[in-house]
């Protein structure tokens, strides 16, 4: 069980967080394995629609990243049906690191599932807002660091994951099921032919003013790799819904350290993006810029 610690009232910029690894004790399970809930149609979705994003030539180790098929608000048919043509995960997937330009010749990222599909990404979604994260570090672009992005055909045999019924970011203390591909420091262990599936709890919300999504800090174990990874809430009608999505994995503190927001350097939490907001209207109109859509500074 996770234990929080809120030592600290003050929300820190962006650019100064410290981000979490194993937060306590290790929750995350491969999803055969999980005991989070799961139906076995939930389970067959968690295969179909979720998996990874991967681009040639992308951010060194980071090239890498979790996704998954989203359905936005509005898009589901009077019999319950919504393309799964849509992909949520990273802007700085797309990003590299040295340059912190957008990675030439995009159109060679594909998604690929736990089915083994494999999609290609109409990557030209991603060039809206090109300076917000050209001219800065990607792992600084706080509520920036987002895109939904079309597929060149549908993910066969995935029915997509809703976003929530109401546009307002999770609350506290409210239960996740975090969704991500294998992570960092499970390479050699897992062989990356299912997801990780686990339980976590928001912890703090900092919601924004200016119509951008809020940003969350939550106890969820996660480390290299689980950027992009899906925090998944159940809504009104008990379908599993995508309230955030993890940020920043990766930490630098050491595994098994408790959960912590002191600012006297051992702050130990795990940071997601809100999909209120701007991600709504992006999830509406992939690669349409939006005006609110810049860099948290």
């Amino acid at each position: 069980m996770k234990s929080t610690n809120f030592l600290s009232l003050t929300l820190l910029l962006v650019s100064g967080l410290a981000f979490a690894g194993v937060i306590g004790e290790d929750d995350r399970k491969l999803l055969s394995k999980s005991t989070v809930g799961l139906s076995l149609t939930e389970h067959e979705q968690a295969m179909r629609c979720t998996g990874h994003v991967y681009c040639p030539g992308g951010r060194g180790s980071a090239k890498m990243q979790s996704a998954g098929a989203i359905c936005a608000p509005g898009d589901r048919s009077a019999q319950g049906i919504c393309a799964a043509d849509r992909l949520a995960t990273v802007r700085h997937l797309f990003v590299d690191e040295k340059t912190h330009r957008f990675i030439p010749k995009l159109e060679k990222c594909e998604f690929q599932n736990y089915r083994g599909h494999v999609s290609t990404l109409v990557t030209g979604d991603i060039t809206v807002d090109v300076p917000s994260i050209e001219n800065n570090n990607p792992h600084k672009a706080g509520r920036a660091d987002k895109v939904v992005v079309r597929l060149l055909k549908p993910i066969p045999g995935c029915d997509p994951y809703d976003l929530p019924d109401i546009t307002a970011p999770p609350s506290e203390n409210s239960d996740l099921i975090a969704l991500t591909h294998v992570q960092e420091d499970h390479e050699g262990i897992y062989d990356g032919k299912e997801p990780l599936a686990y339980p976590c709890q928001v912890t703090r919300v900092f919601t924004s003013l200016d119509g951008n999504p809020a940003l969350f800090y939550s106890n969820c174990d996660a480390t290299g790799l689980a950027s992009g990874g899906f925090n998944l809430t159940r809504n009104r009608d008990n379908r599993l819904a995508v309230s955030g999505m993890f940020l920043r994995a990766g930490g630098v503190h050491k595994n098994g350290w408790p959960y912590s927001e002191a600012t006297d350097g051992t702050k130990h939490f795990t940071l997601s993006i809100s999909t209120d907001g701007a991600f709504l209207r992006m999830a509406r109109h992939p690669g349409e810029p939006s005006s609110v859509n810049k860099l948290e500074k």
